[in-house]
């Protein structure tokens, strides 16, 4: 079945078809001319072995043309369990004609004759059991292929099963911004392997906004920022969270405050630089 195999062209099914057809013209025309002749009462010898001649050549010719129809149609690769089993049933045919013969020579034939036709029978069974063993190893062929595919695709699938487990996925697109691990170092569970970042947009967190101040902030406030690394510039953004817990800075309660800066910053920011904000309290 893996074997590469030519694929038979349209041109050469179609002459071999017209070869096959032809030939069974001929061997009709032969066995019908030859039947009258083995029926009559007193036949002639000569004519009846003309006759014989005839048809046996007729029907050589014809089994040659199905041999070379079944040669080219074997080219196929998709076809090889259809063309056996037509193999099988040509014989068959081939067979059963034999045995036709026969049957009409027993009639009246001569020993020689007889004979002749017999060996015919015996040829075509034999081609029978040849076909059909030729069928049940293509069929086994065929299941030996279905078989060893269903293998390779669970092998592939374990395969791809198991990188995939071996494969670490970010839960959003981003840049890496560091590697805290190096190459060949055991990491244990929970460990983180790199940080991811998200430079489409930029976030402040507040760090001392005590818990008398935090009252009068809602989210959605407008909030001018400044940071220090770009003296004189002031850059737009908005309240996006209030935290509900508080954390202990100095002595002071405060609340972190997390800040959304507008999308269209075009300063190279970082992370973890100093920025102050201012926010109107009086905002509704």
């Amino acid at each position: 079945r893996d074997a590469a195999v030519e694929e038979a062209s349209s041109a050469e099914v179609s002459a071999a078809q017209a070869q096959l057809q032809a030939a069974q013209a001929q061997y009709d025309a032969a066995l019908k001319s030859y039947q009258p002749i083995l029926q009559s009462d007193k036949p002639d010898d000569d004519v009846r072995e003309q006759a014989q001649l005839q048809l046996n050549a007729a029907l050589a010719n014809l089994q040659s043309a199905q041999a070379n129809l079944d040669e080219v149609l074997a080219g196929a690769k998709a076809g090889e369990r259809t063309a056996a089993a037509a193999g099988v049933q040509v014989a068959v045919n081939q067979r059963d004609a034999a045995q036709a013969q026969l049957d009409l020579l027993l009639t009246g034939a001569k020993p020689e004759q007889i004979a002749i036709a017999e060996a015919g029978v015996a040829q075509a069974e034999a081609a029978v059991t040849e076909a059909e063993l030729r069928l049940a190893s293509a069929e086994t062929a065929v299941e030996q292929a279905n078989a060893a595919l269903t293998e390779a695709e669970a092998a592939l699938a374990a395969a791809q099963s198991a990188l995939e487990k071996r494969t670490l996925t970010a839960p959003f697109a981003g840049t890496v911004a560091s590697i805290p691990v190096k190459v060949g170092q055991v990491v244990s569970p929970g460990v983180p392997v790199l940080m991811m970042a998200d430079m489409t947009g930029w976030q402040i967190e507040t760090t001392d906004l005590t818990e008398l101040s935090v009252v009068t902030i809602e989210k959605g406030f407008d909030v001018d920022v400044t940071i220090d690394a770009f003296p004189g510039e002031t850059f737009s953004g908005q309240v996006t969270d209030i935290s509900s817990v508080s954390d202990l800075v100095r002595g002071d309660v405060t609340y972190v405050v997390t800040v959304a800066l507008d999308n269209n910053v075009d300063a190279p920011l970082r992370w973890g630089m100093t920025a102050f904000i201012t926010i109107d309290s009086g905002q509704s």
